[in-house]
C-alpha cells in the first residue's frame, strides 16, 4: 500500500500522502455523497474507511462526531 509496514513512527510527509490517497479514493468513488449534500456523518465515515487502507498496522483511524457542532473529526491514533 506505500506505508512501510513495520515502521510505527511516520513522518507528515507520509502521514500527508496516506491523507491525500484516501480522499483521492473518495472522490473517485463517492463523489455523489458530496453532490446530494450527504450527512457529513456519512462523509467521515467514508473517508475513514479509505485512510484505513493506507495506515500501517499499528495504527487505528477512529471517527468522532463532535455534539456541540456539526464537525467531525478523524483521529489516526498510534497503538502500541
Amino acid at each position: 500500500m506505500g506505508a512501510d509496514m513495520s515502521k510505527l513512527h511516520s513522518t507528515f510527509e507520509e502521514v500527508t500522502e496516506w491523507v491525500i490517497r484516501a480522499l483521492t479514493e473518495f472522490a473517485h468513488n463517492d463523489y455523489e455523497l458530496v453532490a446530494v449534500d450527504a450527512n457529513e456523518r456519512s462523509i467521515t465515515h467514508h473517508i475513514a474507511k479509505y485512510l484505513e487502507k493506507f495506515v500501517p498496522t499499528g495504527f487505528v483511524v477512529d471517527c468522532q462526531v463532535a455534539n456541540f457542532g456539526f464537525q467531525s473529526i478523524l483521529q489516526l491514533i498510534h497503538v502500541q
